[in-house]
């Protein structure tokens, strides 16, 4: 998630997530949370059924997925999001990232500050899939930690899981962002 400002990211998913009503009852930062960790379990449910968009890093030219051909400007765009990526791993990795950036989209995080504390050993590549997502849970839910310190230490676990796994995690952040745009409100969800 280098290669993008995280703040303007997390501005525009809050502006999509209030336009689709999911801070209409201003539910607590809590209920955000525990959504993230919902996420994360969907993940690992994905992968337990093996299900992996393997999207190729970089994406030859001329393939569905390519930036040509996928977009929302193409009628198949979402057709193809629903076949290929929606609910995967990297999709449902995506899901917890961006409902993260939502809520420091809405109190204003700014990440270009440097957070303290040391986190490079809660994912690992020496851990299994199941575990990775564990410690990553671990971080959305400790409450020693600062909203802010939660929030940025589980994105940059998810980031570092994502590139041990050999996924783009911008990419499907994005993608995700604009399929979720063409979506109901609240997605035809409670909440």
């Amino acid at each position: 998630m280098s290669r993008i400002n995280c703040n303007q990211l997390a501005a525009d998913i809050h502006a999509n997530s209030l336009k689709h009503g999911w801070w209409e009852d201003k539910p607590s930062t809590e209920h955000f949370l525990t959504l993230v960790v919902c996420e994360l379990a969907e993940a690992v449910e994905a992968d337990r059924k093996n299900k992996w968009a393997h999207i190729p890093n970089p994406i030859p030219a001329g393939t569905w997925c390519s930036p040509q051909i996928f977009h929302t400007g193409n009628v198949h765009f979402l057709s193809n999001f629903e076949a290929r990526i929606k609910d995967t791993v990297e999709d449902e990795l995506a899901d917890a990232a961006i409902r993260l950036l939502d809520i420091a989209g809405a109190y204003n995080y700014d990440f270009s500050k440097p957070f303290a504390g040391n986190y490079n050993s809660m994912v690992s590549i020496e851990k299994s899939f199941t575990e990775n997502i564990g410690n990553i849970m671990e971080c959305v839910l400790c409450r020693t930690l600062t909203t802010y310190h939660r929030i940025a230490c589980s994105l940059v676990q998810i980031k570092w899981l994502a590139e041990q796994l050999g996924i783009d995690l911008t990419w499907h952040i994005r993608h995700k962002m604009l399929y979720n745009a063409s979506r109901p409100y609240k997605h035809g969800k409670a909440y």
